[in-house]
């Protein structure tokens, strides 16, 4: 985000919100702001705050080549035949519980992308067949700001 907005990073931190609301609307793009709570910015100004990743997947999600990780999950689910603005939603989401759901596994420290990559059709598998409790655990973490 610094990069785009020639922004210090410590200017974006103090209002993450207005910035990627402003630099979205801007582009006229839809934007992710990975961080613990990771943002999805939309040409409308619309912001969603993503939770998934959060439950003991922190340190592992912020490990290299997780966002390319990320990349793929949304990509995939464009593939899938989502519009981009869901495509990108459901993909944040899905990558932050297969990074849940690792860390659960092997726990979060020493997690690597590939671990997030090799939960992925887990947690798309696991989403499907438990959306309704999904749901309650995660309280409907993707909402509009």
């Amino acid at each position: 985000m610094a990069r785009l907005t020639a922004m210090p990073k410590a200017d974006i931190e103090k209002d993450k919100v207005s910035v990627l609301q402003a630099t979205a609307q801007m582009m006229k793009a839809t934007i992710v702001l990975k961080g613990p709570h990771s943002l999805i910015g939309c040409p409308d100004g619309r912001v969603f705050i993503n939770n998934s990743g959060d439950t003991g997947g922190k340190a592992g999600m912020a490990t290299a080549g997780s966002g390319d990780v990320l990349n793929g999950a949304i990509a995939a689910m464009f593939c899938l035949g989502l519009n981009v603005e869901d495509a990108v939603r459901a993909g944040v989401f899905i990558h932050g519980l297969a990074g849940d759901l690792a860390a659960k596994k092997i726990g979060p420290d020493g997690m690597t992308a590939e671990d997030i990559l090799n939960t992925l059709p887990h947690a798309v598998s696991y989403y499907r067949e438990n959306r309704v409790k999904i749901a309650e655990n995660y309280n409907n973490t993707i909402y509009p700001v």
